[in-house]
């Protein structure tokens, strides 16, 4: 959480610049129908492209055995820890 910096030279002589984004102002620009659609395509994204795989889900108290097993093997997914 420390302040951005930016070399004033870059952004003058380079022609660099910085712009924000804040999604939740982005989608007020949307009409209902185009919210909806962007949400149907968040969730098939979800199920493909950006789908997380998991090798074990184990309680909270086996943090350490579950930090073993992901070291372990960490192409075989993630290990979620469940409360």
């Amino acid at each position: 959480m420390q302040p951005s910096h930016a070399d004033p030279a870059s952004l003058i002589f380079e022609g660099k610049r910085l712009e924000g984004f804040y999604l939740t102002a982005w989608l007020r620009s949307k009409n209902l129908l185009a919210q909806l659609v962007l949400a149907r395509q968040v969730q098939e994204l979800l199920r493909s492209d950006l789908k997380t795989e998991f090798q074990a889900k184990l309680p909270l108290q086996e943090a350490p055995r579950a930090l073993q097993q992901y070291a372990a093997n960490m192409t075989a997914g993630k290990v979620l820890l469940m409360p």
